[in-house]
């Protein structure tokens, strides 16, 4: 079944420029001006994904994804923007949207993830929840004790890997093969610099962590109850 996607931005040339990238590759595209058009369409349409810039007249776009979620609009949202601020990635994260891809953008990469945030919205539920910590998947939000915790690109990816093996003894050399990384001295090096950065981050106490548990001789495992 094709697709449908909903672009919002003020840019006439943007929604043009996308709209015809989505229907080059068999994506049914229409676009928004502005949030008020948005919601105008969004009351008669349904969508599979929002493409929402950031800067635009009368409502922002995370202030307009914000809104629709109050009104049970699920529809996974991706934010299109020229802002390159981790703030703002954080602020547009933690409000809605399941995406954030910076202006100017690789066409290539804007489809997989269109294309991933389709695949997820009929997966399972992207969010790990398990005692202080929360974990969405999808864009890699961490929330410890509900506050945001900034995590590098290292961090993220493995901690991706390690909850989605959940209770699972991992070897670094199984990581590193998930991470479709060749098993040499830097890279497990590299991975051993995360494991411990990460346990900071995620951990009350690193030295007694009780989620990323090291199994000896074998392994680690993220503990997931």
């Amino acid at each position: 079944m094709t697709k449908h996607i909903l672009i919002i931005d003020d840019d006439l040339k943007i929604c043009t420029l996308l709209q015809k990238l989505f229907h080059n590759n068999n994506y049914i595209a229409l676009y928004a001006l502005n949030a008020f058009e948005a919601k105008e369409i969004l009351q008669y349409l349904k969508f599979d994904v929002l493409i929402v810039d950031y800067m635009m007249p009368e409502q922002n776009g995370i202030d307009f994804i914000k809104e629709i979620r109050k009104h049970n609009v699920k529809t996974p949202a991706l934010m299109l923007t020229a802002i390159d601020e981790i703030n703002n990635k954080l602020n547009a994260l933690s409000n809605g949207l399941e995406d954030y891809l910076i202006k100017p953008f690789n066409s290539q990469e804007l489809l997989l993830r269109i294309k991933n945030l389709i695949d997820r919205k009929n997966n399972d539920n992207p969010i790990i929840n398990t005692a202080n910590l929360i974990f969405n998947t999808y864009n890699g939000l961490l929330k410890i004790n509900n506050e945001v915790v900034d995590l590098t690109t290292g961090e993220e990816d493995l901690l991706k890997v390690l909850v989605s093996k959940a209770n699972v003894v991992l070897s670094k050399e199984d990581i590193l093969e998930i991470l479709q990384k060749d098993i040499n001295e830097n890279n497990i090096n590299a991975l051993n610099v995360n494991i411990t950065r990460l346990r900071k981050k995620l951990e009350s106490n690193p030295d007694d962590p009780q989620y990323i548990k090291t199994i000896r001789n074998q392994g680690i495992m993220f503990i997931q109850w």
